[in-house]
């Protein structure tokens, strides 16, 4: 018995160390995967070496669309741009309350509002960038409040592992790879995390009507984040992002939508709104979209420029 006893407690403890050891793999592969997301999760999340005085968080819509480069040109203040494609506040918000712990240096946070800003999903986008964090308090707290089964990847040791795909471990291993060759990252931080969309008008499919929805999760976390900011004295400036004049019939309630932009920046003295939604300079020009939502690389100077220049107004002069 004691014989039988000593064996299976020696089996268990080597079946937890190799489990250890495989989901310590998968999480430093993934951190060091070389992607944009995975790139500004390190820095916001682990090494929080992101502290510039300007910085955005949002949407793909955001992470294209507002050059960080051409609004410190302008400003003369660090920027950088925090988006993260595929994503809303429900899934970002983790390293947005992240920076807010420990900012030092930020005066000002810009969001962006798009048609689908405020939809809630019970799935994130690529949630497996967030598993090498899932120690992180915001990051725990974000996932927790998403769905039963992101409640459990994030307080039950070893959960997520059930949610393995190959794409998980095959970026671990490219990570894992990099790292040991100390490989040069092809996520060039030149940029400062904006992606560069180098395309025209694309149309695609907008036949019939997009439900858009304004979820109440959604709207709490967002004022929760004004708040915090107001308590570490920034301003958040939210930017109602234009939508191709053509596209705009397809999606229900955007008025309504874009409203909060106003709504906010009259209930809190730290926001102000600057709104291209009906923005005739921009919305009949096609030459700036990549699609309906998305702006190409002309529309995003064009609308950081507008930014740079507010901000140069009203915050820097």
């Amino acid at each position: 018995m004691k014989s039988f006893i000593f064996r299976f407690g020696l089996f268990c403890a080597l079946f937890v160390l190799g489990l250890t050891a495989f989901s310590t793999f998968l999480k430093v592969g993934q951190k060091h995967y070389d992607s944009n997301a995975d790139l500004k999760l390190r820095l916001l999340l682990d090494v929080k070496t992101i502290d510039p005085e300007i910085i955005v968080f949002g949407s793909s819509v955001a992470e294209g669309g507002i050059n960080p480069l051409i609004i410190s040109n302008i400003t003369e203040k660090k920027s950088y741009n925090a988006a993260l494609s595929g994503r809303r506040i429900i899934d970002w918000n983790s390293i947005a309350f992240s920076f807010l712990d420990y900012t030092k240096n930020n005066k000002v946070i810009v969001l962006d509002i798009f048609p689908n800003v405020f939809n809630k999903t019970d799935n994130l986008y690529q949630p497996h960038e967030f598993y090498p964090y899932l120690n992180n308090k915001f990051v725990k707290e974000a996932l927790s409040a998403i769905s039963p089964t992101y409640y459990k990847i994030a307080t039950l040791p070893f959960y997520y592992l059930t949610q393995l795909n190959s794409k998980i471990v095959l970026n671990s291993i490219i990570g894992i790879y990099d790292l040991l060759l100390n490989s040069q990252p092809k996520m060039s931080e030149d940029y400062k995390g904006y992606s560069n969309i180098n395309s025209n008008y694309e149309k695609g499919n907008t036949s019939g009507l997009i439900q858009t929805e304004i979820s109440q999760t959604s709207i709490k976390l967002y004022e929760k984040l004004i708040l915090q900011a107001a308590n570490k004295n920034i301003e958040v400036l939210f930017v109602g992002m234009p939508v191709y004049h053509k596209g705009k019939p397809h999606y229900n309630q955007l008025d309504s939508i874009y409203n909060w932009g106003t709504i906010w920046s009259k209930e809190y003295e730290n926001v102000t709104y600057l709104n291209f939604l009906n923005d005739s300079s921009i919305i009949y020009q096609q030459e700036y979209f990549a699609n309906n939502t998305h702006l190409n690389k002309n529309g995003a100077s064009f609308i950081s420029s507008k930014i740079g220049n507010y901000l140069n107004k009203n915050k820097y002069e």
